[in-house]
C-alpha cells in the first residue's frame, strides 16, 4: 500500500476528510460515505473503513452464450479513481455459473425459480460478508498500525438486468412499477425531473409480512442472497446501493434508440435509400478523418455498419458516433439530406445541433468534479436536454421515450450527490476487468459449459498465488524497484531528412533545385517530396533577414510528444505520403498577439525542421527573439538545437472561449503570403479534429470546421448551466 494510490484528501485510518471540502470527486465526498462511516465505524480509533465497491455482470466467450459466467468482482474504495481504473486492483468474490445451461422450453422452472437459483450461489459470496460484520469485523496489521477493518458494500455497479436480477425486480412484461427502486409509474419514466418516490427497505420489510406485499412493489418473492448484507444507504439499503451509470444508461441505452429514430429523419420520400447511403458514406468519411488526424482526446467511433444500425457496436462507440453526427450536421450535405424530413417534423435545425453538444457535453460533464450547489443546479438543465431529446429525435415504436433507462438519464445528479462523480459507479471500468477475469482465462479451461465457472475459478486462484509469491519473492531479494518515471513532454520528432536550399538571387528564389536527402533508404529510394509551402516558408524567411547564401537544414514529417498524462500524449504528421495519400494534420497553435496578449488560432501542420546544421544563419530564435542582426549571427556561428514547425494558419484569431463556446467553430486558413509562419513547437497548443465543409459550393468549399476535444466537453455543459441561472 501506498500514500499516492489513495484517495485524495482522504485518511484511511479513520475515514474522513483531511480538509473540508464541497466537491464532489472520489467515493467519500458523497453524501452517502459519512453517514456509512458513522454507522459501521463512528469513533473508534481502532476502525478501519473497508466499504467495497462492487461490479456485478454476466459475460459470454462464446457466440452461442453457453460458456458464460458472472464474476461479483470488487474493489476498495480509498483507492484513488487512477487505481480503480487498473484491473489489477480487482478481487474476486466468486464466480456465478451459467445456471440457463441445459434448461430448454420444456423446464417447467418458472423465473422466480430460476432467480433464487441465482441468488443461491450469491449466498455463498454475501454470507462472508455478513459473517465479518456479525463479528464485528477482523484485525489485521495496515501499514505498521494494528487495526479492526468494517467491512460494507458501498454500491453494487452493473447493467439494468443485473441490477434488476439482484434486487428481485420484475424484469419482462409491463410491470405498474417499471424502475426498481421507486414508485414511478410508466408515463413518468420520461418525465424531464425524476421526482420519484423511493422504496425503503422498511417498506420491502413490511411487504414480505403480507402474501402480495412484494409482488405489489413489483419484486419477486425470493430469499434475496443480499438481504442481511450490510449496505451504505441506511434508508434504501440494497435499493439505493444499485445506481444506473452511463456505459448502460447512454452508451447501450439511449443512444442506440436516438440513432434508430435518426432513420426516420434522413432522406426524402422518393429517394430515402439513396440519401441513407450517402449519410452513411458521409459518416464513414468523417470517421477515416478523425481517427487520422487525431488518435487522442477524442472518443472511439465505429464504421462497421451504417450510423442508424445500432449493432455490432459497444457503448463507447456510439458515444463516438454521436460526436461524429455533430460533425455530420455542420456539413452542407449532412443538412441538406437531413433537411426535408426534419422540416415535416417542425424540428429546427438549430436545436437538434444544441441536443447533440449539450448530449456530448453531458456525457463528459458527469465524470468530472463538481460542487454540490453545481450539480444541484444541474437538474434544470438536464431536464431541458431531456425535453430537446423528444423532440429532435421523435420516437413512435415500442415505449416511446417511457423507456427505464431515460428516467436513470434523469436521477443521474442524484447518484452523483450520494457516491461522487460518475467515474466511481462506471461500468466501463467493471467490463474492461471482466477480460482478464473471465476471457482471458477461457482459453485455458476444457470449454466446457458445465465446467467452465470452477476452471475459470481455478485458473484465477493459480494466478492469484504466484503473483503474491512472485511479489514477496522480489521484496525479499530486492528486486521489487519499480521503473523509473517516465518524464513528462518528452519530445520526440521522428521522420528525419535533409534539405540543402541553394543560393538565392535578390527576389528570394533559389538559383538551383532544393535538394531533400531521406535518413531512410526506402523513401529515399521513392524519391518523396515535401511540402512546397514548407519549403517556401523557411527560404522566405532566410531571405527576409538577409541571408542569401546556400544552408541546410534537417526536417521531420512527425512530432511526437510523450506525457504521463493519455489525455497529453499527441502525435502530429506532415507528409506528402502515408497509408497511399497526403497527411497534414491540424492543432491549435498559441500566438503572442500585438497587444502582448496570448491568443489561439487552428493551422496545418506543414512540417517540423531544426537549424542544426549550417552555422551563421539567422533562425526565429536568434532575429525574432533575441533581435541578433545578421551579422551579430555570422560572427557568434552558433547552433540553434531548437526544434521548429512550419504551419498555415487562419488570417484571424480563434480564442480557446469562442472555440469553447461553439463546441465546433469554422474557419479558412488565409493567404500564404501572410499566415505561413515558422515557430517554436512549444506553441502548439493541442491536436484538432478539422473537417471540410462536404457538400458545399463557390467559396464555401473553403470553409473547414474543428471540434472541441474530448477533455474540454464538459466545460460546455457547466458553461450553460451558469447562463441557464
Amino acid at each position: 500500500m501506498h500514500e499516492e494510490n489513495f484517495a485524495s484528501n482522504y485518511d484511511i485510518f479513520t475515514g474522513k476528510k483531511k480538509q473540508t471540502s464541497s466537491t464532489l470527486d472520489e467515493i467519500h465526498t458523497g453524501s452517502l460515505w459519512e453517514t456509512a462511516r458513522l454507522k459501521y465505524c463512528g469513533d473508534d480509533p481502532d476502525a478501519f473503513p473497508l466499504a467495497l465497491i462492487c461490479f456485478y455482470d454476466k459475460t459470454n466467450t462464446d457466440v452461442f452464450g453457453s460458456l458464460s459466467c458472472a464474476p461479483f468482482i470488487c474493489t476498495p474504495s480509498f483507492l484513488n479513481q487512477d487505481c480503480r481504473n487498473d484491473d489489477s486492483n480487482y478481487m474476486v468474490l466468486g464466480y456465478i455459473p451459467n445456471l440457463g445451461f441445459g434448461k430448454g422450453k420444456a423446464k417447467k422452472q418458472t423465473s422466480d425459480m430460476k432467480l433464487q437459483d441465482e441468488h443461491n450461489c450469491l449466498s455463498l459470496i454475501t454470507n462472508q460478508i455478513i459473517k465479518i460484520h456479525n463479528e464485528g469485523g477482523f484485525w489485521t496489521e495496515v501499514m505498521g498500525r494494528r487495526v479492526c477493518v468494517k467491512l460494507w458494500i458501498h454500491l453494487i455497479a452493473g447493467d439494468t438486468s443485473g441490477h434488476n436480477n439482484i434486487v428481485g425486480h420484475m424484469n419482462g412484461g409491463c410491470p405498474k412499477y417499471i424502475y426498481p427502486d421507486c414508485k414511478c409509474l410508466f408515463e413518468d419514466l420520461s418525465s424531464p425531473i425524476a421526482n420519484c418516490h423511493l422504496i425503503t427497505s422498511e417498506e420491502i420489510k413490511q411487504a414480505r409480512l403480507t402474501n402480495d406485499g412484494l409482488t405489489n412493489l413489483c419484486k419477486k418473492n425470493i430469499s434475496n442472497a443480499f438481504e442481511n448484507v450490510p449496505f451504505a444507504d441506511q434508508v434504501y439499503g440494497l435499493l439505493g446501493s444499485v445506481p444506473a451509470e452511463m456505459l448502460h444508461v447512454s452508451g447501450t441505452g439511449l443512444l442506440k434508440h436516438m440513432f434508430g429514430c435518426l432513420d426516420g429523419l434522413i432522406g426524402g420520400a422518393k429517394s430515402k435509400k439513396r440519401d441513407k447511403e450517402s449519410f452513411d458514406d458521409l459518416h464513414h468519411c468523417l470517421v477515416i478523418k478523425a481517427e487520422r488526424q487525431c488518435k487522442h482526446d477524442f472518443p472511439c467511433m465505429s464504421i462497421r455498419n451504417g450510423i442508424t444500425d445500432g449493432t455490432k457496436m459497444c457503448g463507447s462507440e456510439r458515444v463516438g458516433n454521436c460526436f461524429v453526427l455533430l460533425c455530420v450536421m455542420h456539413t452542407h450535405l449532412g443538412k441538406e439530406l437531413m433537411a426535408n424530413k426534419m422540416k415535416q417534423r417542425k424540428i429546427p435545425l438549430k436545436r437538434f445541433i444544441e441536443c447533440l453538444k449539450l448530449y456530448l457535453a453531458y456525457e463528459r460533464w458527469v465524470t468530472e468534479p463538481h460542487s454540490r450547489a453545481q450539480v444541484r443546479r444541474s437538474y434544470k438543465l438536464l431536464g431541458e436536454l431531456i425535453k430537446m431529446i423528444k423532440q429532435c429525435f421523435p420516437r413512435e415504436e415500442g415505449w416511446g421515450w417511457n423507456l427505464p433507462k431515460m428516467h436513470a438519464f434523469a436521477k443521474m445528479p442524484s447518484n452523483i450527490l450520494k457516491f461522487g462523480s460518475a467515474n466511481n459507479f462506471s461500468g466501463n471500468i467493471g467490463e474492461r476487468a471482466l477480460k482478464g477475469i473471465v476471457k482471458d482465462h477461457a482459453d485455458k479451461t476444457q470449454r466446457r459449459p458445465d465446467k467452465f465457472a470452477e476452471q475459470c475459478a481455478i485458473r484465477k486462484y493459480k494466478r492469484n498465488v504466484i503473483k503474491y509469491v512472485m511479489t514477496d519473492m522480489s521484496n525479499s531479494i530486492g528486486a521489487s524497484k519499480s521503473p523509473a518515471p517516465r518524464q513528462n513532454d518528452m519530445i520526440e520528432p521522428r521522420g528525419r531528412f535533409t534539405v540543402h536550399f541553394s543560393a538565392m538571387n535578390n527576389r528570394g528564389i533559389g538559383r538551383e533545385e532544393d535538394k531533400i536527402v531521406w535518413h531512410d533508404k526506402k523513401r529515399e529510394k521513392m524519391t518523396f517530396k515535401v511540402a512546397d509551402l514548407f519549403l517556401f516558408a523557411i527560404r522566405r524567411f532566410s531571405h527576409s533577414h538577409g541571408y542569401t547564401d546556400e544552408f541546410k537544414v534537417t526536417g521531420y514529417t512527425t512530432f511526437k510528444v510523450n506525457n504521463t498524462s493519455s489525455e497529453k500524449t499527441a502525435t502530429y504528421y506532415a507528409t506528402e505520403y502515408m497509408n497511399g495519400e497526403k497527411r497534414y494534420d491540424y492543432a491549435m497553435i498559441d500566438f503572442l498577439s500585438d497587444d502582448g496578449l496570448s491568443a489561439t488560432c487552428p493551422a496545418m501542420i506543414l512540417g517540423f525542421l531544426q537549424y542544426n546544421i549550417t552555422l551563421g544563419i539567422p533562425t526565429p530564435h536568434f532575429s525574432d527573439e533575441e533581435g541578433q542582426s545578421l551579422h551579430t549571427i555570422q560572427d557568434n556561428m552558433a547552433v540553434d538545437n531548437n526544434l521548429y514547425v512550419v504551419v498555415h494558419t487562419t488570417s484571424d484569431y480563434v480564442s480557446i472561449e469562442r472555440f469553447q463556446n461553439e463546441f465546433v467553430s469554422s474557419f479558412t486558413l488565409g493567404d500564404i503570403s501572410n499566415c505561413v509562419y515558422i515557430i517554436k513547437v512549444e506553441a502548439i497548443y493541442g491536436p484538432l479534429f478539422v473537417f471540410q465543409n462536404y457538400g458545399s459550393v463557390g467559396d464555401e468549399k473553403n470553409k473547414l470546421f474543428c471540434a472541441l476535444p474530448k477533455s474540454k466537453w464538459g466545460k460546455y455543459f457547466d458553461d450553460r448551466i451558469h447562463s441557464s441561472l
